[in-house]
Parts: structure tokens; sequence; C-alpha cells
């Protein structure tokens, strides 16, 4: 999946592969891939991390990750993998609302996003979800902050797979 490899085959496509391209060129805040199945979500996605360079995981991974800090004999405490998820120069997290997280899966959400805020790390969310959703996923307070520092790119047309 890079950015060559996207088929174009409606002009609101081409308006996401250039709105994802442009982004990738000088990434900033947070960029929301948001629409239906089988559009080029996940595809941009993962060419953003490609074109820039960065991690790419489902967010049930990134909190899973998370959750393996727990207990005397992780390899590194949980507090120690949120500040390394923070830090990671661009992060892609993908599936964002295909499950109802747990509370301590939203707590754990809450502590990568607001690490990444603070760093001013860009980050791309992806999901089928409308992006006023977002807040029963990531919380209240993480979906006021994308309010203020975030572009939404719209998946709006039929899947690709059904063309």
């Amino acid at each position: 999946m890079t950015f060559g490899t996207y088929e174009i085959y409606t002009p609101e496509s081409k308006a996401a592969w250039e709105a994802c391209k442009l982004w990738a060129e000088a990434p900033k805040g947070f960029l929301i891939l948001t629409g239906k199945f089988g559009t080029g979500k996940t595809h941009h996605a993962v060419s953003i991390i490609r074109a820039a360079g960065g991690r790419y995981m489902t967010l049930a991974d990134m909190v899973a990750e998370v959750q393996a800090g727990y207990g005397p004999k992780a390899q590194s405490t949980d507090t120690e993998i949120v500040k390394a998820l923070g830090a990671e120069p661009l992060l892609a997290l993908d599936e964002v609302g295909r499950q109802r997280p747990s509370e301590d899966a939203r707590y754990q959400i809450q502590r990568v996003m607001d690490e990444r805020y603070i760093l001013e790390r860009p980050t791309v969310l992806v999901s089928n979800l409308p992006p006023q959703s977002f807040a029963e996923v990531l919380g209240p307070q993480i979906a006021d902050r994308l309010a203020e520092c975030c572009q939404i790119v719209r998946y709006e047309w039929e899947s690709w797979r059904r063309s």
C-alpha cells in the first residue's frame, strides 16, 4: 500500500488521495480518515506511514501493547509503553470504534492520546464512525482536543471492492 498503488476511481477518492498525500508531506496535528468500508482509508493511512515514516497499528493492538505492561513480569511498565507510543514521530491508529472499549481500555487510549497531544506528535485516526461519535470511543476530553487540531477526510463513496 502506497500512494502510487491506490486506484483512484471517483472524483471523491482522488480528493481524499490528494489530501492524504499533502498531509504526509508535512504531518501536523490529527488527521481523521472516516467513512465507508472498502474506500481506501487503511490504504491511505499505511501510505502516509510509508511516505513519512512512523508506525501503523490498530487501536485494539495499541491498548493490548499498553496492557502488556501490567504486572511484575512485564518487560516494560505500562507508563513506559505509553511514553514510547506518545513519542512515536507519527502514529496511525486504525479501526477506531470497531469495538466498544472497556473503561480501562478507554483510559489507556486517553493516556496515549494525551501524550501525543502534549508532545505535538502527528496522529492519523481511521474509522468507519462519524467524527462526532469519537467521544464514545476516545472520551470527551480527547474528542475536544481533536476538534482543536484535526483535519477530516471523508470517504463516503461506494466500496472499491464492489466496483
